[in-house]
């Protein structure tokens, strides 16, 4: 919101919770939420997660990927990204980088939403009509719950949440 330098859904009031996502509704914002199983670790349910967004995202002719920075950890990611790039043959220029949210304010999209869907209840049903998919990695088959889909106009914003800077260019 205006002047905020930052935002962490899960600090915020519940009124202010509400006016946040009353403001993402009017600006049509659509995600895709991807969910893995953290029993086996969170790294490896986050690497599952990245792998399918990327993958995602370059079957789509996506060339730039944000993520909220976790500073040591950010090479786990530009190792998995750089894989994926790798192994789906991708030839052109995919740049990511990591940003603090401070940075980078389109994070909090990602913050305010996966807070709503984790929390369920009230807070779910204010952000499934923002929501296009939810990509359940939580078994090995990797299936996807598809959304009924949903004809929208506007700015679209999808894959809120992920970028660590780097260009990478990948011959055939």
């Amino acid at each position: 919101m205006s002047g905020q330098r930052e935002l962490h859904f899960k600090k915020e009031t519940p009124s202010r919770r509400k006016a946040i996502l009353s403001r993402l509704a009017r600006e049509q914002v659509v995600v895709r939420i991807y969910q893995a199983d953290c029993t086996r670790g969170e790294d490896r349910a986050r690497r599952s997660c990245l792998e399918h967004l990327v993958e995602d995202l370059l079957d789509v002719g996506a060339h730039r990927l944000v993520m909220d920075s976790r500073e040591m950890r950010d090479a786990d990611d530009r190792s998995t990204i750089h894989d994926v790039i790798v192994a789906h043959s991708h030839a052109g220029v995919f740049g990511y980088e990591h940003l603090d949210s401070t940075q980078e304010p389109l994070l909090w999209i990602a913050d305010a939403i996966a807070w709503c869907h984790g929390a369920g209840g009230e807070w779910m049903r204010r952000v499934e009509p923002m929501i296009e998919e939810v990509v359940d990695l939580r078994n090995t088959l990797g299936k996807r719950e598809a959304r009924p889909p949903t004809v929208r106009t506007g700015n679209r914003a999808h894959f809120p949440r992920l970028l660590a800077r780097a260009d990478i260019e990948v011959s055939s």
